[in-house]
């Protein structure tokens, strides 16, 4: 099973932050989402001093905090941002989604150019204004309003 990472980016005036999928995306096409993505293997450069000193490569999973960060920076050009770990681990079937809340803020700054091959559009939005369609793992996750008050709270 897949393991992947979806953010809640919430401003002070309690809007998330979504993106729409392109309409010929192979996961959930023409649909609004939260930032995230799949957990990657990454290969890393370490110098270990019992090898007289000399770069060697290791290779491990990121770990879903991560993921998060990284996939933020990605999709929305935001990287100046403190995230939580929710606990909530959700799946669709195909993936193992970990949920992370970031820090509220009010000066978020979306600097990623749209359209872009991964998403057309973002926007702000409040739950009970949400556009349609939208993804149905975003959605079960903003209607939780256990998850959601949590995350209010950071």
């Amino acid at each position: 099973m897949k393991r992947s990472v979806v953010t809640l980016i919430i401003n002070n005036s309690n809007q998330i932050l979504l993106l729409k999928r392109p309409p010929d995306h192979d996961k959930f096409p023409g649909q609004w989402c939260l930032p995230g993505g799949k957990i990657d293997w990454i290969v890393e450069q370490v110098q270990f001093e019992a090898i007289q000193g000399k770069n060697t490569l290791s290779a491990r999973w990121e770990t879903p905090e991560e993921a998060a960060y990284r996939e933020t920076i990605e999709e929305t050009g935001i990287k100046a941002i403190i995230f939580r770990n929710t606990n909530v681990v959700m799946s669709d079937g195909d993936f193992i989604v970990y949920v992370f809340s970031a820090l509220k803020c009010n000066n978020y700054e979306v600097t990623k150019q749209f359209p872009n091959r991964e998403h057309v559009e973002y926007k702000w939005v409040t739950p009970d204004n949400l556009p349609s369609p939208i993804g149905p793992m975003t959605y079960g996750l903003l209607n939780d309003e256990n998850i959601f008050s949590e995350c209010l709270d950071f």
